[in-house]
């Protein structure tokens, strides 16, 4: 297992980052940070807020599991190396089950994780603005709540949309690559009602 070596802040902050560089001319304010309260009140890490709709994202460190031993390829799950996430368990996966409620309302909301691991791959990634590009955006809106207080894990393979999450075993094939995100954000710009249509 490999690690990405660097802080779910760090991340965070990177890839909020290039997010706000390249979409400058769509934002509506600065994105919002919030404090450490209300992300325990809300779920979500950061809101971007943009013309005609709003993005939430909760940052997550990813693993890298590429041996055998590895728990979903040893049972066959997957055949290849795989990322995984950690899902937040305490309160019966509390935090989880607001971000997937929250999503409802605001269908933007995603958790956001690395594909790739190592502060080296990270340092390039950010230096050379590739970091959304290298990211992997799991929608909430598609996920269920999970009502137990058991360990639960999203994980995903680099260059697939596949995802799936564990431990009941549900799979889906949609997520986002964070450099799809400008042409999502033109898209919603210019299919969104304007005000005095609503």
């Amino acid at each position: 297992m490999v690690s990405t070596g660097i802080s779910e802040f760090t991340f965070g902050y990177g890839f909020l980052y290039e997010q706000t560089q390249a979409n400058w001319k769509g934002l509506t304010a600065a994105p919002i940070l919030p404090s450490l309260q209300k992300e325990k009140d809300e779920g979500w890490d950061a809101h971007l807020p943009l013309v005609g709709t709003d993005f939430y994202y909760q940052f997550k460190l990813s693993d890298y599991l590429s041996y055998g031993n590895a728990k979903y390829i040893k049972d066959k799950t997957y055949n290849l190396p795989y990322y995984r996430i950690s899902l937040h368990k305490p309160d019966n996966n509390m935090q989880h089950n607001r971000l997937v409620r929250h999503a409802r309302r605001h269908p933007n909301t995603y958790y956001v994780a690395p594909e790739f691991s190592g502060i080296g791959k990270f340092n390039s990634a950010f230096l050379s603005r590739q970091l959304m590009s290298n990211s992997r955006l799991i929608p909430l809106q598609k996920c269920h709540e999970l009502l137990d207080a058991e360990q639960h894990h999203i994980t995903y393979q680099p260059g697939t949309p596949n995802w799936k999450v564990h431990s009941e075993v549900i799979s889906y094939d949609s997520s986002r690559r964070g450099d799809g995100l400008e042409a999502l954000y033109s898209c919603l710009l210019y299919t969104s009602p304007s005000p005095r249509d609503s």
